[in-house]
């Protein structure tokens, strides 16, 4: 599946259903460019995983719950990082 994007959620203590999202990216739609300079699903999903790996390690350490998720074009989400 082509990953879209990825959401970051924080919180500093409680529930972690709770916990806002405090970041979004997102990927756009390349299929408007050359082939070889679209990124295969593999890269679509190493970027994105690590942008919201980096996201998680940079917060401030009192967000004590934080985790990313990565979103596919048919809506699947996949926990990429947490703390």
């Amino acid at each position: 599946m082509t990953v879209s994007g990825g959401t970051l959620n924080a919180a500093r203590g409680g529930e972690e259903y709770k916990a806002p999202v405090r970041l979004s990216v997102s990927l756009p739609d390349d299929t408007d460019l050359y082939p070889d300079d679209r990124l295969t699903d593999e890269e679509r999903a190493a970027v994105v995983g690590a942008v919201m790996s980096a996201a998680v390690s940079a917060l401030p350490e009192r967000f004590t719950i934080a985790f990313a998720r990565q979103t596919t074009e048919a809506r699947t989400v996949t926990e990429v990082a947490r703390r």
